[in-house]
């Protein structure tokens, strides 16, 4: 409420510049401070005019008005009237924000929205270069990704399926905005910003400059690589084919994580590998499989490439049919059937991607190395191992058994799984910050600490690294932290990692940042033996 209000000066003498100017400044009393400014008469009047004013003239304005009172000899009791004194239209670049939520993919895009809602539709649903919003994603969706401009997810986090193919595929992405597939309508016309997290909505295509496509530069880098030459090995994630023409030239060492279960929907044809066995088509498989492995054997060699092996989760691969596959809904599906334990139980699929490997080590490109998903216990290693023996991949001397390190007990386990046969160890930051932590990785919980760079975390990062290096096996990571927080690149290479794999676009700062957290333990070191 006010205390102070304004009324016309009747011609007594003032100090004030105010009041020669017609004004004159007094205070309200309590009972007047608590009274509206407008009567029910004038409120709903106002209401009217600004209503026709939208319809009529411009649908954002700024207004202003007054109430005056006229003192007329005829009319001593005349009401009050509402006049307008000022009419401002609105700017045509006005942008009103709509809602904010995480930013998961870098760029900017304007498009027309598709707006999805429920089970995965047919590939046509989505028109070429709209801005696909949905409820969530899951990896079939991977054919409609290809198609978007940009993505709008309600559900999921920074490390969603969402977030991390439109990061490959180069698209704006923004993820957990709440109630979006209601606030948006297909065919509106709206701008988001996959580096600040808007979602804006937009009034009419021609009020906004074609600013259509700001995507994330993916196969830039400015700066060359033998001007910071780097010791820590920086390498990339992929699951796309279509990603390797970008990343052909970058500076890098290789393929951190070759996600086989996204990369394989290419060749199942929503099948499960079960069901291709079962049909008698398990050879067919191999064979394709073993083509899409060349793909990127080809593009990267002699660069290594470490393919991990699927990591089957309910319910995100539910889509695929088949009579036998154990792919029932779970309640906690972290914690379900799945990474090496789903081997134990069925076989099959990894039978199918040791075949592969074998047939693409027999066309000559020996870069593939096997990486095992979230191993919970030495004995499925031990198993996972007597499978690859027999496929023949320990006879060739280029070969390496690696194995996720993302499951806490390998921190205290990891001597065990050397010694077993574990040649090298890849730490999985998403799902070992989850299992520590008690947090699930796809919901956010506000202004909360317990994420990558938590305490807990580091612990557990360095002891793996020391202890991979205690045992004499290479250590990489290959999690979203040190991209999400690129500060804690210093420690990795002060601790001893071997390697750091990070998506396509964060390549750049990433190298950037290993070189810094390089020169920096070199200044270090020489100011302490000039002690």
């Amino acid at each position: 409420c006010k205390t102070r209000a304004y009324r016309l000066n009747k011609g007594q003498e003032s100090s004030s510049p105010l009041a020669r100017n017609g004004l004159q400044g007094y205070v309200l009393s309590e009972e007047q401070q608590q009274q509206y400014a407008l009567d029910e008469q004038h409120l709903q009047q106002l209401i009217e005019i600004c209503q026709k004013l939208t319809v009529e003239v411009e649908p954002a304005f700024c207004l202003e008005w007054t109430i005056y009172q006229t003192e007329e000899s005829s009319e001593p009791q005349s009401e009050p009237q509402l006049y307008l004194t000022q009419f401002i239209p609105g700017t045509k670049t006005f942008i009103p924000e709509l809602v904010r939520g995480i930013a998961a993919a870098g760029g900017r895009v304007t498009a027309p929205a598709q707006v999805i809602v429920g089970e995965y539709p047919n590939l046509e649903a989505l028109i070429p270069g709209r801005i696909l919003v949905a409820q969530m994603v899951t990896p079939d969706w991977i054919p409609l990704l290809k198609k978007a401009a940009g993505i709008v997810t309600e559900q999921g986090g920074i490390t969603s399926h969402a977030a991390i193919i439109a990061r490959e595929l180069g698209i704006p992405a923004v993820v957990h905005v709440t109630g979006i597939t209601q606030l948006i309508h297909s065919g509106e016309l709206i701008l988001i910003d996959g580096t600040q997290g808007e979602v804006r909505k937009l009034r009419k295509e021609e009020e906004i400059p074609q600013q259509t496509q700001e995507k994330t530069p993916n196969s830039q880098f400015p700066i060359p690589n033998s001007q910071f030459p780097i010791a820590t090995k920086l390498l990339v994630n992929l699951s796309q084919v279509q990603s390797l023409e970008q990343v052909a030239e970058l500076p890098v060492d290789g393929v951190g994580l070759l996600r086989s279960e996204v990369m394989m929907l290419d060749v199942l044809e929503n099948q499960h590998p079960q069901e291709w066995v079962k049909q008698g088509y398990k050879q067919e498989l191999v064979e394709r499989l073993a083509q899409q492995i060349v793909q990127f054997a080809a593009t990267f060699a002699p660069r290594s490439i470490l393919y991990r092996s699927s990591d089957w989760r309910s319910p995100e691969f539910q889509f695929l049919a088949s009579e036998t596959s154990t792919n029932q809904s779970e309640i906690n599906p972290i914690l379900g059937l799945r990474g090496t334990r789903r081997y134990l139980e069925d076989p099959t699929s990894f039978e199918v991607e040791l075949a592969a490997l074998a047939l693409v080590y027999s066309y000559g490109y020996t870069n593939i190395q096997l990486m095992l998903p979230f191993v919970r216990a030495v004995e499925e290693f031990t198993f996972c191992r007597r499978y690859v023996e027999q496929a023949g991949l320990t006879d060739n001397p280029h070969f390496q058994l690696w194995m996720m390190a993302e499951v806490p007990s390998v921190v205290f386990m990891l001597p065990d799984y050397v010694k077993a046969g574990a040649q090298g160890i890849s730490i999985g930051t998403n799902d070992l910050t989850q299992l520590l932590l008690a947090v699930d990785r796809d919901q956010v919980l506000s202004n909360s600490s317990l994420n990558g760079r938590h305490p807990a975390v580091l612990r557990a990062i360095q002891q793996l690294i020391v202890a991979a290096r205690t045992a004499g096996i290479p250590c990489s990571i290959c999690g979203q932290a040190p991209a999400q927080y690129p500060e804690i690149i210093d420690l990795l290479v002060e601790w001893g990692i071997t390697s750091i794999s990070v998506d396509v676009h964060d390549v750049e700062s990433t190298y950037l940042a290993i070189a810094r957290a390089e020169q920096r333990l070199l200044l270090e070191a020489v100011r302490h033996n000039k002690r």
